[in-house]
């Protein structure tokens, strides 16, 4: 079992969901799912300031309707846990903000019981002190109970916390998007 360490640096938290969030925009908007989004599919460079999202073994196209493979249940949506496939991409988004919920507190997240559901059902525990007060609000949201209420990846990457950390190319083609 993982002990509890030290919570990364504010600054890092930010930088990790931004390069994930343009990962996941970039799959979502070619109406591509990811489908097992995790830290153990996360991996930083040796500095630590860049992140790449790996592992595409469960990609599926967005418009398969309910033809999916499920991903780590311990990152996984209280929608697929019920069998309800209504919008799939709003599952990738809590996949990602169960992660950085799981990077943010350096402590392993519940498999099951009571702890699991109550997560599910927006009952989850406050980040670190170290974690500000706008990014711990940014990835509660993407872990809302209802998918209707989650950010899409666009909008994660459009949160004013990290678009100035963007570079400015970035940010031109994503101003230029729906």
């Amino acid at each position: 079992r993982r002990r509890r360490r030290k919570p990364p640096p504010l600054a890092s938290v930010r930088g990790w969901l931004l390069q994930a969030a343009l990962a996941v925009h970039f799959l979502h908007s070619r109406g591509v799912l990811h489908r097992d989004i995790k830290p153990a599919n996360m991996f930083l460079s040796r500095d630590g300031a860049r992140l790449q999202l790996g592992d595409f073994g469960l990609v599926t196209l967005a418009d398969l309707g309910n033809h999916v493979d499920d991903g780590d249940k311990v990152y996984m949506s209280r929608e697929l846990v019920m069998h309800d496939f209504c919008d799939l991409r709003k599952s990738d988004i809590f996949a990602l903000g169960m992660s950085m919920y799981e990077l943010a507190s350096q402590a392993p997240l519940p498999t099951t019981g009571d702890a699991y559901h109550a997560m599910r059902d927006g009952n989850i525990p406050p980040l670190p002190g170290s974690i500000s007060s706008r990014l711990q609000e940014l990835i509660l949201s993407m872990m809302h109970p209802d998918p209707a209420q989650r950010p899409s990846a666009a909008d994660v990457v459009r949160h004013p916390l990290l678009f100035p950390l963007m570079r400015p190319e970035s940010a031109a083609c994503l101003r230029a998007q729906p």
